[in-house]
Parts: structure tokens; C-alpha cells; sequence
């Protein structure tokens, strides 16, 4: 049978629909993982900057600035390298903490931030007011979530490609199979017609 009239065949286009309808289902399975994933993580780190967040108002709220101050140096302390930063921020102005800059709004951002090695990077702002003139902010780069995800991403992204390698290929074997069956049973056919019953 020529390559032509194999791909029209009904049996191959079946077994590509079949295939093809596999690969959506694959896809869209895919991409709700990574949403689900990513927000979980997101979610998480959020949880976190909350979590600290509180703790650091707390100390505010039991022993002053000073109180706040020598709690935000601890940590940054004990934590050299930490996944968060902090910042308290008094008449505009940094008194406690590495971070350099801040949003001017209390409230959740993701804005561009500038790393110490000089390289552009992104933090994850969580900014409070403690009184009129004092405010704290906590954040954490959302690097780690990205991190995740992609490595999500990029495993998904090759195992897609595989089944859907391995589903083309099994698709033409499986439909040049069962069209040389087809065949045998067409010529057996014709020759019993035509009065050959050995067959």
C-alpha cells in the first residue's frame, strides 16, 4: 500500500485520533498540576511571610521599636543567609534590617529588587504599619517557587514529548498492522469470489 493512501486509511486516522485526544488530556492534566503546585507553593511562602511577620509585631507590641529592632538583628543574625529579609522602617527611613528597598503601600507586592552581588531579582513584600511614623517589611524571594515549578515544568514538558513520541510510532505500527490483516482478508475474500476455495 502506498504512504499516501496509509495515512488516509480510516484505521490510521482513528488510532491518531485516539492518540491525539490522549495528548489534550495529557496537556491540560499538565498544566492544572503546575497551576495547582504553583499556588500551593505561593501559598506557602506567603504563609511564611505572615508567620514572621506576626511574630516580629508581637515582639513590637510586648517591648517597643527596641524590642522589634534586636529581634529583627537575631534573625538576621542566626539566619546569615536566610530566605527572608526585613526592614523596619521608621520617618521613611531604614533603622533594622538588609533590605534596601520597599514598597511605599502596606500591603502584598511582588516588585523588582536589587540583589546585593548587583544582579536584578524580584521579592515577594509584605509591608505593615505599626504606628504612624513606623512600619515593618518582611520578604522573600520568590526564586525558590519558580525554581519548582520549572523543574515541574521541564519534566512534564519531556515526558509529554515521549508519550507523544511513542504514541505516534505505536499508532503507525499499530495501524500498519492491522492493514496488512485488512489486506489478507481482502484478497481472501476476492479469491473465494472469484472461485478459488482453497483458501
Amino acid at each position: 500500500m502506498r504512504t499516501d493512501r496509509f495515512y488516509r486509511t480510516t484505521v490510521f486516522r482513528l488510532t491518531a485520533l485516539y492518540v491525539s485526544a490522549f495528548a489534550v488530556a495529557l496537556a491540560l492534566l499538565g498544566v492544572l498540576t503546575y497551576a495547582l503546585v504553583d499556588h500551593a507553593l505561593e501559598r506557602r511562602l506567603d504563609d511564611r511571610i505572615r508567620t514572621e511577620s506576626a511574630a516580629l509585631q508581637s515582639d513590637f507590641r510586648s517591648g517597643g521599636v527596641q524590642a522589634l529592632v534586636a529581634a529583627v538583628i537575631a534573625h538576621e543574625q542566626s539566619h546569615p543567609n536566610g530566605a527572608l529579609d526585613y526592614a523596619v522602617v521608621q520617618d521613611r527611613k531604614r533603622i533594622a534590617g538588609r533590605l534596601k528597598t520597599w514598597p511605599k503601600e502596606v500591603g502584598w507586592f511582588n516588585q523588582p529588587y536589587q540583589e546585593e552581588a548587583g544582579e536584578a531579582g524580584m521579592r515577594r513584600f509584605f509591608l505593615v504599619s505599626l504606628q504612624p511614623s513606623l512600619e515593618l517589611a518582611v520578604a522573600a524571594d520568590p526564586e525558590q517557587v519558580e525554581e519548582v515549578t520549572q523543574a515541574i515544568f521541564d519534566g512534564f514538558l519531556s515526558a509529554f514529548a515521549a508519550v507523544l513520541l511513542l504514541g505516534a510510532i505505536g499508532a503507525v505500527a499499530l495501524s500498519h498492522a492491522l492493514m496488512k490483516r485488512v489486506a489478507v482478508i481482502r484478497r481472501t475474500a476476492e479469491a473465494i469470489v472469484e472461485g478459488d476455495l482453497r483458501r
